[in-house]
């Protein structure tokens, strides 16, 4: 079956726009995880060495 023009530039319009959301995502994934580790981290080590000062 056929594709006319339009349809062929419709595909690669969705495609494009498709893998466009996917990385934007991906990205918004990405600093969101490694800020929340690392304020996590943080707080974690900050707890420990306060009780770790109480025992010692």
């Amino acid at each position: 079956m056929k594709s006319s023009y339009k349809e062929k530039i419709a595909r690669r319009l969705t495609l494009v726009t498709a893998l466009l959301v996917m990385v934007v995502f991906g990205i918004i994934y990405l600093v969101v995880d490694f800020t929340v580790v690392d304020n996590i981290d943080q707080e974690l080590e900050m707890e420990s060495n306060k009780h770790v000062g109480q025992i010692f």
